[in-house]
Protein backbone atom coordinates (compact mmCIF):
# COMPACT_ATOMS: atom_id res chain seq x y z
CA UNK A 1 0.00 0.00 0.00
CA UNK A 2 1.12 3.57 -0.71
CA UNK A 3 1.41 5.78 2.38
CA UNK A 4 -0.29 9.18 2.73
CA UNK A 5 3.08 10.90 2.37
CA UNK A 6 3.71 8.88 -0.80
CA UNK A 7 0.38 9.95 -2.29
CA UNK A 8 1.10 13.61 -1.49
CA UNK A 9 4.55 13.34 -3.06
CA UNK A 10 3.08 11.75 -6.19
CA UNK A 11 0.45 14.52 -6.47
CA UNK A 12 3.06 17.27 -6.06
CA UNK A 13 5.18 15.71 -8.79
CA UNK A 14 2.16 15.54 -11.06
CA UNK A 15 1.16 19.21 -10.54
CA UNK A 16 4.68 20.55 -10.97
CA UNK A 17 5.98 23.71 -9.36
CA UNK A 18 3.82 26.45 -7.84
CA UNK A 19 2.93 28.96 -10.56
CA UNK A 20 2.92 31.84 -8.07
CA UNK A 21 6.19 31.54 -6.15
CA UNK A 22 7.91 28.95 -8.41
CA UNK A 23 9.91 27.84 -5.35
CA UNK A 24 7.89 24.87 -4.11
CA UNK A 25 6.02 21.96 -5.59
CA UNK A 26 2.35 22.76 -6.17
CA UNK A 27 -0.26 21.09 -3.98
CA UNK A 28 -3.49 22.74 -5.15
CA UNK A 29 -5.25 23.56 -8.42
CA UNK A 30 -7.70 26.45 -8.69
CA UNK A 31 -11.16 25.06 -9.71
CA UNK A 32 -11.76 28.05 -11.97
CA UNK A 33 -8.54 29.11 -13.66
CA UNK A 34 -6.52 25.92 -12.89
CA UNK A 35 -3.52 27.86 -11.56
CA UNK A 36 -1.25 25.58 -9.49
CA UNK A 37 -0.33 26.81 -6.00
CA UNK A 38 1.55 25.47 -3.02
CA UNK A 39 0.07 27.29 -0.04
CA UNK A 40 -2.73 29.51 1.24
CA UNK A 41 -0.54 32.57 0.79
CA UNK A 42 0.01 31.77 -2.88
CA UNK A 43 -3.71 31.04 -3.32
CA UNK A 44 -4.56 34.52 -2.01
CA UNK A 45 -1.94 36.13 -4.26
CA UNK A 46 -3.29 34.41 -7.37
CA UNK A 47 -6.86 35.41 -6.55
CA UNK A 48 -5.82 39.03 -6.05
CA UNK A 49 -3.67 39.35 -9.16
CA UNK A 50 -5.96 37.42 -11.51
CA UNK A 51 -9.20 38.66 -9.89
CA UNK A 52 -10.24 35.04 -9.57
CA UNK A 53 -12.98 34.02 -7.13
CA UNK A 54 -11.93 30.37 -7.18
CA UNK A 55 -15.45 29.16 -8.10
CA UNK A 56 -15.44 26.50 -10.79
CA UNK A 57 -17.22 27.40 -14.02
CA UNK A 58 -19.82 24.66 -14.23
CA UNK A 59 -20.75 25.43 -17.85
CA UNK A 60 -17.25 25.65 -19.23
CA UNK A 61 -16.96 23.78 -22.51
CA UNK A 62 -14.99 20.56 -22.46
CA UNK A 63 -14.31 18.20 -25.29
CA UNK A 64 -15.91 14.79 -25.04
CA UNK A 65 -12.62 12.91 -24.91
CA UNK A 66 -11.48 15.03 -21.98
CA UNK A 67 -14.55 14.48 -19.80
CA UNK A 68 -14.05 12.64 -16.53
CA UNK A 69 -16.54 10.88 -14.26
CA UNK A 70 -16.47 13.91 -12.00
CA UNK A 71 -17.42 16.20 -14.92
CA UNK A 72 -20.40 14.00 -15.87
CA UNK A 73 -21.61 13.87 -12.28
CA UNK A 74 -21.22 17.64 -11.96
CA UNK A 75 -23.23 18.24 -15.14
CA UNK A 76 -25.99 15.92 -13.90
CA UNK A 77 -26.23 17.82 -10.61
CA UNK A 78 -26.32 21.12 -12.50
CA UNK A 79 -29.27 19.90 -14.58
CA UNK A 80 -31.09 18.80 -11.43
CA UNK A 81 -30.54 22.20 -9.78
CA UNK A 82 -31.70 23.98 -12.94
CA UNK A 83 -34.88 21.89 -12.99
CA UNK A 84 -35.61 22.75 -9.36
CA UNK A 85 -35.09 26.47 -10.00
CA UNK A 86 -37.43 26.38 -13.03
CA UNK A 87 -40.17 24.57 -11.09
CA UNK A 88 -39.78 26.99 -8.19
CA UNK A 89 -40.08 29.97 -10.56
CA UNK A 90 -43.25 28.47 -12.10
CA UNK A 91 -44.79 28.02 -8.65
CA UNK A 92 -43.96 31.59 -7.65
CA UNK A 93 -45.46 32.89 -10.92
CA UNK A 94 -48.59 30.76 -10.43
CA UNK A 95 -49.03 31.87 -6.81
CA UNK A 96 -48.53 35.50 -7.87
CA UNK A 97 -51.24 35.25 -10.54
CA UNK A 98 -53.48 33.42 -8.11
CA UNK A 99 -53.10 36.21 -5.56
CA UNK A 100 -53.86 38.85 -8.20
CA UNK A 101 -56.98 36.96 -9.32
CA UNK A 102 -58.07 36.50 -5.71
CA UNK A 103 -57.58 40.23 -5.05
CA UNK A 104 -59.66 41.14 -8.11
CA UNK A 105 -62.32 38.61 -7.07
CA UNK A 106 -62.56 40.04 -3.54
CA UNK A 107 -62.60 43.62 -4.83
CA UNK A 108 -65.44 42.89 -7.25
CA UNK A 109 -67.34 40.92 -4.60
CA UNK A 110 -67.12 43.87 -2.21
CA UNK A 111 -68.45 46.20 -4.91
CA UNK A 112 -71.38 43.87 -5.63
CA UNK A 113 -72.32 43.57 -1.95
CA UNK A 114 -72.08 47.35 -1.53
CA UNK A 115 -74.27 47.96 -4.58
CA UNK A 116 -76.82 45.36 -3.49
CA UNK A 117 -77.19 46.94 -0.06
CA UNK A 118 -77.50 50.35 -1.67
CA UNK A 119 -80.35 49.05 -3.82
CA UNK A 120 -81.87 46.95 -1.02
CA UNK A 121 -81.28 43.64 -2.75
CA UNK A 122 -80.41 40.52 -0.76
CA UNK A 123 -77.43 39.40 -2.84
CA UNK A 124 -75.58 36.26 -1.77
CA UNK A 125 -72.24 35.35 -3.37
CA UNK A 126 -70.97 31.79 -3.35
CA UNK A 127 -67.37 30.88 -2.35
CA UNK A 128 -64.76 31.64 -5.06
CA UNK A 129 -64.24 27.92 -5.75
CA UNK A 130 -67.86 27.44 -6.91
CA UNK A 131 -68.32 27.27 -10.68
CA UNK A 132 -71.36 29.55 -10.62
CA UNK A 133 -69.29 32.24 -8.89
CA UNK A 134 -66.39 31.84 -11.33
CA UNK A 135 -68.71 32.26 -14.33
CA UNK A 136 -70.53 35.29 -12.91
CA UNK A 137 -69.45 38.46 -14.77
CA UNK A 138 -71.90 40.81 -13.03
CA UNK A 139 -70.49 44.28 -12.32
CA UNK A 140 -71.65 47.22 -10.22
CA UNK A 141 -71.00 50.77 -11.43
CA UNK A 142 -70.76 52.95 -8.35
CA UNK A 143 -70.85 56.27 -10.23
CA UNK A 144 -74.17 55.57 -11.90
CA UNK A 145 -75.52 53.27 -9.15
CA UNK A 146 -76.14 50.67 -11.84
CA UNK A 147 -75.77 46.89 -12.01
CA UNK A 148 -74.75 45.17 -15.22
CA UNK A 149 -76.28 41.82 -14.39
CA UNK A 150 -75.74 38.36 -15.73
CA UNK A 151 -79.33 37.21 -16.26
CA UNK A 152 -80.47 33.66 -16.83
CA UNK A 153 -83.74 33.40 -18.75
CA UNK A 154 -85.62 30.15 -18.26
CA UNK A 155 -88.28 29.64 -20.93
CA UNK A 156 -90.30 26.88 -19.35
CA UNK A 157 -92.61 26.14 -22.30
CA UNK A 158 -89.58 25.93 -24.60
CA UNK A 159 -87.54 23.86 -22.13
CA UNK A 160 -84.64 26.25 -22.72
CA UNK A 161 -82.25 28.36 -20.67
CA UNK A 162 -80.41 31.40 -22.06
CA UNK A 163 -77.63 33.24 -20.21
CA UNK A 164 -77.36 36.91 -21.11
CA UNK A 165 -74.51 39.15 -19.96
CA UNK A 166 -74.31 42.80 -18.95
CA UNK A 167 -77.98 43.70 -18.74
CA UNK A 168 -78.45 47.09 -17.10
CA UNK A 169 -80.82 47.04 -14.14
CA UNK A 170 -82.05 50.49 -15.21
CA UNK A 171 -83.70 48.83 -18.20
CA UNK A 172 -87.38 47.95 -18.13
CA UNK A 173 -87.94 44.24 -17.66
CA UNK A 174 -90.29 44.27 -20.65
CA UNK A 175 -87.53 45.66 -22.88
CA UNK A 176 -85.09 43.00 -21.70
CA UNK A 177 -87.42 40.10 -22.50
CA UNK A 178 -89.19 41.45 -25.60
CA UNK A 179 -86.44 40.45 -28.03
CA UNK A 180 -87.16 36.79 -27.29
CA UNK A 181 -90.83 37.24 -28.20
CA UNK A 182 -90.15 38.45 -31.74
CA UNK A 183 -89.63 35.86 -34.52
CA UNK A 184 -86.28 36.18 -36.27
CA UNK A 185 -84.55 37.80 -33.31
CA UNK A 186 -82.35 34.74 -32.69
CA UNK A 187 -79.50 34.01 -35.08
CA UNK A 188 -79.39 30.42 -33.85
CA UNK A 189 -82.04 28.45 -35.76
CA UNK A 190 -82.25 25.82 -33.00
CA UNK A 191 -83.00 28.50 -30.39
CA UNK A 192 -85.41 30.21 -32.77
CA UNK A 193 -87.39 27.00 -33.25
CA UNK A 194 -87.47 26.21 -29.53
CA UNK A 195 -88.86 29.67 -28.67
CA UNK A 196 -91.82 29.38 -31.08
CA UNK A 197 -94.38 29.05 -28.21
CA UNK A 198 -93.41 32.59 -27.16
CA UNK A 199 -93.32 34.22 -30.58
CA UNK A 200 -95.72 37.11 -31.19
CA UNK A 201 -96.96 36.98 -27.61
CA UNK A 202 -97.99 40.27 -26.03
CA UNK A 203 -96.66 41.17 -22.60
CA UNK A 204 -100.03 40.43 -20.97
CA UNK A 205 -99.87 36.90 -22.44
CA UNK A 206 -96.68 35.99 -20.53
CA UNK A 207 -95.60 36.11 -16.90
CA UNK A 208 -92.10 36.60 -15.53
CA UNK A 209 -91.23 34.95 -12.23
CA UNK A 210 -88.24 35.14 -9.88
CA UNK A 211 -87.44 32.21 -7.52
CA UNK A 212 -88.14 33.15 -3.90
CA UNK A 213 -84.74 32.33 -2.40
CA UNK A 214 -84.62 31.54 1.31
CA UNK A 215 -88.26 30.47 1.47
CA UNK A 216 -89.11 26.77 2.02
CA UNK A 217 -90.52 25.00 -0.99
CA UNK A 218 -90.51 26.02 -4.62
CA UNK A 219 -92.09 29.44 -4.65
CA UNK A 220 -91.81 32.49 -6.90
CA UNK A 221 -92.26 36.24 -6.97
CA UNK A 222 -94.38 37.69 -9.76
CA UNK A 223 -92.46 40.38 -11.64
CA UNK A 224 -93.86 43.58 -13.12
CA UNK A 225 -92.59 43.93 -16.73
CA UNK A 226 -93.45 47.65 -16.78
CA UNK A 227 -90.90 48.37 -14.05
CA UNK A 228 -87.11 48.32 -14.20
CA UNK A 229 -85.08 45.26 -13.32
CA UNK A 230 -83.75 47.17 -10.27
CA UNK A 231 -87.29 47.80 -8.98
CA UNK A 232 -88.29 44.19 -9.55
CA UNK A 233 -85.28 42.94 -7.59
CA UNK A 234 -85.81 45.27 -4.64
CA UNK A 235 -86.32 43.39 -1.35
CA UNK A 236 -85.63 40.06 -3.09
CA UNK A 237 -82.94 37.52 -2.24
CA UNK A 238 -80.84 36.31 -5.18
CA UNK A 239 -77.77 34.07 -5.45
CA UNK A 240 -74.99 35.44 -7.67
CA UNK A 241 -77.37 36.82 -10.34
CA UNK A 242 -81.10 36.91 -11.20
CA UNK A 243 -82.83 33.97 -12.83
CA UNK A 244 -86.11 34.92 -14.49
CA UNK A 245 -88.68 32.27 -15.42
CA UNK A 246 -90.70 33.25 -18.49
CA UNK A 247 -93.99 31.37 -18.74
CA UNK A 248 -97.20 31.62 -20.71
CA UNK A 249 -99.93 33.38 -18.75
CA UNK A 250 -102.26 30.35 -18.68
CA UNK A 251 -99.55 28.30 -16.93
CA UNK A 252 -99.31 30.66 -13.95
CA UNK A 253 -101.66 28.37 -11.96
CA UNK A 254 -98.89 25.75 -11.92
CA UNK A 255 -96.62 27.99 -9.80
CA UNK A 256 -96.92 28.96 -6.16
CA UNK A 257 -96.63 32.74 -5.87
CA UNK A 258 -95.59 34.68 -2.77
CA UNK A 259 -95.72 38.42 -2.08
CA UNK A 260 -93.49 40.63 0.01
CA UNK A 261 -95.30 41.50 3.23
CA UNK A 262 -92.82 43.65 5.14
CA UNK A 263 -89.20 44.67 5.11
CA UNK A 264 -87.19 43.07 7.92
CA UNK A 265 -83.60 42.59 9.13
CA UNK A 266 -83.36 39.55 6.87
CA UNK A 267 -84.33 41.91 4.00
CA UNK A 268 -87.82 40.56 3.49
CA UNK A 269 -90.69 38.55 4.86
CA UNK A 270 -93.14 36.80 2.59
CA UNK A 271 -96.62 35.40 2.58
CA UNK A 272 -98.12 32.88 0.21
CA UNK A 273 -100.48 34.14 -2.46
CA UNK A 274 -104.14 33.77 -1.55
CA UNK A 275 -105.42 35.13 -4.84
CA UNK A 276 -105.02 38.78 -3.87
CA UNK A 277 -102.77 41.22 -5.71
CA UNK A 278 -103.74 44.26 -3.69
CA UNK A 279 -101.27 46.92 -2.59
CA UNK A 280 -101.69 45.75 0.99
CA UNK A 281 -99.43 42.83 0.14
CA UNK A 282 -96.61 45.08 -1.02
CA UNK A 283 -93.99 46.72 1.23
CA UNK A 284 -94.12 50.37 2.14
CA UNK A 285 -91.16 52.11 0.50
Amino acid sequence: MISDSGELQSRENRLGDCEVCAATSAKYTCPKCEVKTCSLACVKIHKSELECDGVRNRVLFKRFNSLTGFDVQSDYRLLEETGRVVESAKKIHYDSNKNVDLYKCKKNASALIFGARRKEIGLKLLPPSFQKHKENTTRYLRKTNEFLWDVKWVFCQANMEIMERKISDLQLLSEAVSKYLAPGSEANSKTETALEPYHNKALYEIEILLPAQGIPGTKFFLMNPKETIATNLKYKNIIEHPTFYVILEERLVDYQIVHIRAKSKSLLECQEDEGSDSDADMPAI
